[in-house]
């Protein structure tokens, strides 16, 4: 008898999962035959191995990991806020409408947000009070990503300043060394003082009120530029030529003058 007892006994968690409830009726299940882990379920979704789930508008903390170390409650928060909203931040944690809630005087941290990634970093924070972050760095999801801006309209949208060492750039437009082949034809200068008149800009460069409002292209302004200073050497040696026929002009009527 004792023997089929202790059989029983043995055989009970191979076919039941047990329940710890905590206060306000928050239970940890654990499912023996999917090894997953519920806080606040007893069905954890997709028997997902850990499954937090909590009310956000009754606790701000309720669907959140908090890690941290003793004496130091701010610590690491990892948690989600409605359907498009993840967060993994120190310092803070989300508070719903796009804000945070300081925890410590600095606070770090991504979010995640309608298909976004955003990164950012605060200091100078009040304790328990709402801030915006400041985005310092966004990933969109087709790819665009924004330094300085949250709303990255290309590849790579900066708001400030980029210092390198170095920047190389592939054309998509020729280089202007057609500018040397004998059959290129200069406009002639009365011609081009007319257009500036006219424009108060060089033929192919865009007007300041252009480059103001829709900003300026360098690989193209370069391009632009260097025809341009192509075409000034062409005029140059033009000119040259000019003086040389014009010096030896003078020369001849005073050899002439004097014979």
């Amino acid at each position: 008898m004792k023997k089929y007892l202790f059989l029983f006994v043995m055989g009970l968690p191979l076919c039941s999962f047990s329940q710890i409830f905590k206060p306000q009726g928050t239970s940890i299940t654990d499912s023996w035959n999917t090894y997953s882990t519920g806080i606040g379920t007893q069905q954890p979704y997709w028997n997902a191995k850990l499954d937090i789930v909590g009310d956000n508008a009754g606790n701000k903390y309720a669907s959140q990991l908090h890690l941290h170390t003793t004496g130091n409650p701010w610590g690491m928060f990892l948690g989600s806020y409605g359907n498009s909203i993840g967060v993994l931040s120190v310092g803070s944690h989300y508070s719903g409408g796009g804000n945070h809630q300081a925890k410590a005087p600095t606070s770090a941290g991504v979010i995640f947000y309608e298909g976004k990634t955003h990164f950012f970093a605060n200091t100078g924070l009040t304790a328990d009070t709402d801030f915006a972050p400041a985005y310092t760095l966004t990933i969109a999801a087709n790819g665009n990503v924004g330094v300085g801006t949250s709303v990255p309209d290309t590849k790579l949208a900066v708001k400030g300043i980029i210092h390198a060492q170095e920047v190389r750039v592939d054309l998509n437009v020729p280089g202007p060394d057609y500018v040397f082949e004998p059959d290129y034809s200069l406009m002639p200068l009365t011609v081009l003082e007319n257009y500036l008149k006219a424009n108060k800009h060089l033929p192919e460069v865009p007007s300041a009120k252009t480059m103001e409002q829709d900003g300026v292209k360098l690989m193209e302004m370069n391009m632009i530029l260097l025809k341009k200073v192509e075409e000034l050497t062409l005029y140059i040696i033009e000119l040259e030529k000019e003086n040389k026929r014009q010096n030896d002009a003078i020369n001849k009527l005073v050899d002439d003058s004097g014979k």
